[in-house]
C-alpha cells in the first residue's frame, strides 16, 4: 500500500514539476513595426473639380456660354464666353457646382477674380463680382457643392477708341481662381 501511496505522490509530484517546467519554457511571440502615413495630393488635385457652369443673360440660359474645361484631365476650368456687352448694365452671370470625388473632405477657399486686356484698365468698364457663397464650405469627400456665382457687369460704356486709335469691340480676359485645402475625411 505505501509503494501505491508513494506511486500516486510520486505521479503528482511529476505532474506539477512538468506543469512548473513547461511555464518556465513557455514564450511570448510579438510582431512589432512601423508605418508611415502620408498625404495623397494627385488623389486630392485630380478629384476636387466643377461638376456644373451655366451662363446666365437676364434670366435665360445660353446654351454654349459656358463649358467645363480641362487642363489636367480634371474639371480645373471652366471656360465662359460672353457675348459683346456694349451697354452699361448688361448683366451674365456663372453659375457653377464643385464635386468633390477625393477621399479627403475639400474646404473650399474664397474665389478670386479679374478681368483685364492689353489695351485699357478692363475693370474700369466691366465688373466681375463672385458671389463667394461657398467660401469656407467643408465638400465631404463624394459630394456636390450647392450652386455659387459670378456676375460680369459692364459699369462704363466703350468708345471703341483708345488714345485716339479706333480698336472697335474689345476682347476682356476673365480669369478666376478658388484653392481648395484637403482635410482629413473617414
Amino acid at each position: 500500500m505505501d509503494n501505491k501511496r508513494n506511486i500516486k505522490i510520486g505521479i503528482v509530484v511529476a505532474v506539477l514539476f512538468l506543469a512548473i517546467g513547461f511555464a518556465a519554457v513557455t514564450s511570448t511571440l510579438n510582431i512589432m513595426g512601423t508605418t508611415t502615413i502620408g498625404p495623397n495630393d494627385a488623389n486630392f488635385r485630380q478629384n476636387v473639380s466643377f461638376n456644373s457652369a451655366t451662363l446666365l443673360h437676364d434670366g435665360d440660359t445660353i446654351s454654349s456660354g459656358a463649358t467645363l474645361g480641362t487642363t489636367t484631365n480634371t474639371n480645373d476650368t471652366i471656360n465662359v464666353v460672353i457675348p459683346e456687352m456694349n451697354s452699361i448694365g448688361d448683366t451674365y452671370i456663372v453659375n457653377y457646382t464643385i464635386k468633390n470625388d477625393s477621399q479627403y473632405n475639400a474646404r473650399l477657399g474664397v474665389l478670386n477674380c479679374s478681368i483685364t486686356n492689353d489695351k485699357v484698365n478692363a475693370s474700369d468698364y466691366v465688373s466681375i463680382t463672385p458671389a463667394n457663397g461657398l467660401k469656407d464650405t467643408v465638400l465631404s469627400r463624394n459630394s456636390t457643392s450647392d450652386i455659387d456665382t459670378v456676375t460680369v457687369k459692364m459699369i462704363k460704356s466703350f468708345s471703341g477708341t483708345v488714345n485716339g486709335e479706333d480698336v472697335g469691340a474689345l476682347t476682356l480676359n476673365i480669369s478666376c481662381n478658388m484653392v481648395a485645402t484637403a482635410e482629413s475625411a473617414s
